[in-house]
């Protein structure tokens, strides 16, 4: 008999809406042309290494709403915090930066405090579950 999946918490969707979403977001806003540093555009290897970043954040973004790399994705959303931070102490304070190192802030937190989740998901899956026969 197929057990149901353990019921995703609240915080999990709000961390994979943030993720897919605000990723999204930077991903359309870098290659249109959105990203200047001073005034300028800025060089290809930050507008590619933005839309890498993006990218892998969706990505991520998916693995974590199915209950998987909850290690990685915290490890690389705390870099991508330190990371929006640091742009948004750069540029004195600058909003946009600001709003994303705070949403990746609580990406961070919900995902490492519902760690016990993704272990229950990897239990289900380890059991036969949630394949498909």
């Amino acid at each position: 008999m197929r057990r149901p999946a353990p019921h995703r918490p609240a915080a999990v969707e709000l961390a994979t809406a943030i993720l897919i979403v605000g990723s999204l977001a930077n991903l359309v806003g870098t290659l249109g042309g959105g990203i200047s540093i001073g005034g300028q555009a800025a060089p290809g290897p930050i507008i590619l290494g933005s839309v890498v970043l993006d990218t892998m954040l969706v990505v991520i973004g998916v693995a974590v709403r199915t209950g998987r790399w909850w290690i990685g994705a915290s490890n690389i959303v705390a870099v991508v915090v330190f990371l929006y931070g640091t742009a948004a102490l750069g540029s004195g304070m600058s909003e946009i930066p600001l709003v994303f190192a705070v949403l990746y802030g609580v990406v961070f937190l919900a995902v490492f405090l519902n760690r016990a989740w993704f272990d229950a998901m990897r239990s289900w899956r380890d059991r036969g579950h949630g394949r498909r026969p």
